[in-house]
Order: structure tokens, then C-alpha cells, then sequence
């Protein structure tokens, strides 16, 4: 047995060393990541000798475009077409023929609309005066337009390019 053990002093020293080891820990353990300085050297670009001259003055032109007198007057010029072009034709040369899938059901008068109802691949509806197939409705073949729906005599106007076909019920 060890003689010269006194149990109040050596364990006080026990207790500063092992707190001087935690804190010695805690407080090198963040300096061992410290990060290295990098240094980057940013250079700035080298102009080749053909462009460190200034470009030659630009002479100034005088754009000469007509304003339009009203927005109107442009989009009237705008024929509607075909989407793809590649579709066989709904018309034969010079006249324009109803498609076998088109069928004109009659025709409403409502609060002073005229509507008219028809059948067209399948789907059944109605069409205004204004309406552009495969825009405003699917009702009708793409591009075509309801130019008039006629009460009266029940009849619909559709237009395709500069083409007119009049359809009778």
C-alpha cells in the first residue's frame, strides 16, 4: 500500500487535471479546423490589340415606317388558316364543301341572339356569329368562321380564307 496517499490532496489534483484536459480539448479542437487562407488572384482579360479601338461611328437612319390608323384596319388583312397544313382538304378546288362529319341541327333565337346548333365529329352544341373553329369552339372545322346565322330562312354563313359556303336546314 502506498504510504504517501492522502485522499483529500491528491484527488483536488485529479479533479484539476481531468478539467484542465476536458477544457484543453474543447478549446484546441475548433483550432485544428481552422481554415487556410486561400488567396486567388483575379487578373483582369487581356483585349486583343484589333479591339482596343473604338468601332467605327454608327451612321444614324431614319426609320420611315407608316403608323396604323387603328389596330382594326390591320388585323382585317389577317386571313385565318389552316394549323396543318398537311390535313387532306375540306373543299374541293374551287368550292367549299360542308364536311360529312358537320351536321346543322336548327337554329334559336334568345333575347335577341341567334344561335345555331349543330354536330360536329361527335360533339353537339351551338355557334354564334364571330365563332373561329378550333378557337373559339370545336364545333366547326379549324379556321373556318360563322359569318351569319339566318332566323328567319334557318341558314348559317361559314367562311373559309375568301371562300363563303351557305348551309340550309
Amino acid at each position: 500500500m502506498n504510504r504517501n496517499y492522502q485522499p483529500g490532496k491528491n484527488s483536488i489534483n485529479y479533479i484539476y487535471s481531468l478539467s484542465f484536459l476536458v477544457a484543453s480539448a474543447f478549446l484546441t479542437s475548433c483550432a485544428a479546423m481552422k481554415p487556410k487562407a486561400s488567396i486567388e488572384m483575379i487578373y483582369p482579360p487581356v483585349i486583343p490589340k484589333e479591339y482596343e479601338s473604338s468601332p467605327p461611328e454608327i451612321k444614324k437612319v431614319e426609320n420611315n415606317f407608316t403608323k396604323l390608323k387603328s389596330s382594326k384596319s390591320f388585323s382585317e388583312n389577317i386571313e385565318v388558316g389552316r394549323s396543318d397544313p398537311f390535313k387532306p382538304p375540306l373543299f374541293k378546288k374551287s368550292k367549299l364543301v360542308v364536311p360529312d362529319k358537320f351536321k346543322f341541327n336548327g337554329v334559336i333565337n334568345a333575347n335577341g341572339q341567334v344561335i345555331a346548333l349543330v354536330t360536329y365529329d361527335g360533339s353537339y352544341g351551338s355557334i354564334s356569329v364571330g365563332n373561329i373553329g378550333g378557337v373559339d369552339t370545336d364545333l366547326i372545322p379549324d379556321g373556318w368562321i360563322v359569318k351569319n346565322i339566318i332566323h328567319d330562312a334557318p341558314r348559317i354563313q361559314l367562311k373559309y380564307l375568301s371562300k363563303s359556303l351557305n348551309i340550309d336546314l
